[in-house]
C-alpha cells in the first residue's frame, strides 16, 4: 500500500521540469513536415500499458430527510472539538435534520460547509445504498482475478477505506492518493466519508494485473 500527497505547491525542480517540457514541445512544433510524419509513425506504434485499466467516478448521494429554515434561525452551538478542516467554501445553509427518536439533546453538534455531525442521527430515505455503518461498496475490481487500485481523495474530507471485515480501517486524507496492490476478486472493499450532507464523488483507477 502506498499513500501520496497530490496537492503540493510546485517545487523548484517541478518548475524546471515544466520549462524543459515546454521547450521540447516548442521544438516539436518547429519541425519540418517530414519530421512530423516520422514522429507520428513512431507514436502510432506505442501501445498502452494495459488494455484493462479503467477509471471510475463513483458518485455517492446521501439521501437524508432535511428541512429548511432561515439562516438566522439555524446556528448550531460550537460546543465540541473542531473536527472539520476548513478546506472549501462550499456552503449548506437553511437546513436542519429530522432526527431519529431517542437522540441525546445534549449531544455535541457541529456544522461546517457540507458536513454536519448530526448526519449519524438523521433519518435516511429508502433508496440509501450503503450498509448499516454508512459504507458504500467499491466497484470495478470484481471482474478481474487480481487488481491494483489507485484511489484519489479530492472530496474535502478524509475517506475511510475498509477491506473485507478488518476492523482496522484505512484513513485517506483529503489531498492524498492511495495504491492498494494485489486486491483479489473475492476481496470486499468499501468506503465512507463521515458527516456528509450533500454527497460526493470518489475517483479511482482499477488496473488488472498482467497474470490475471
Amino acid at each position: 500500500m502506498k499513500i501520496s500527497k497530490f496537492k503540493d505547491v510546485d517545487t523548484y525542480e517541478d518548475i524546471l521540469h515544466k520549462d524543459t517540457v515546454e521547450k521540447e514541445l516548442k521544438n516539436i512544433q518547429d519541425q519540418s513536415a517530414a519530421e512530423h510524419s516520422e514522429n507520428k509513425a513512431i507514436l502510432k506504434n506505442i501501445k498502452p500499458r494495459s488494455e484493462r485499466t479503467k477509471i471510475f467516478n463513483q458518485a455517492i448521494n446521501e439521501d437524508f430527510i432535511i428541512l429548511e429554515t432561515a439562516d438566522e434561525l439555524f446556528n448550531p452551538p460550537k460546543t465540541c472539538k473542531d473536527i472539520f478542516d476548513e478546506s472549501s467554501d462550499l456552503s449548506e445553509v437553511n437546513q436542519f435534520f429530522i432526527l431519529e427518536e431517542g437522540v441525546d439533546p445534549d449531544r455535541c453538534k457541529q456544522r461546517k460547509f457540507n458536513f454536519d455531525t448530526d448526519t449519524q442521527f438523521a433519518i435516511r430515505l429508502d433508496q440509501y445504498s450503503g450498509d448499516a455503518n454508512g459504507y458504500f461498496p467499491l466497484a470495478g475490481h470484481t471482474e478481474n482475478n487480481s487488481s491494483d487500485i489507485h484511489l484519489i481523495n479530492d472530496t474535502l474530507y478524509k475517506i475511510n477505506i475498509k477491506i473485507d471485515e478488518d476492523p482496522q480501517n484505512i484513513k485517506l486524507e483529503d489531498g492524498f492518493t492511495m495504491s492498494l496492490n494485489d486486491i483479489e476478486k473475492e476481496n470486499q472493499l468499501s468506503f465512507k466519508r463521515d458527516y456528509t450532507i450533500s454527497g460526493y464523488t470518489l475517483n479511482y483507477i482499477v488496473e488488472s494485473k498482467a497474470n490475471s
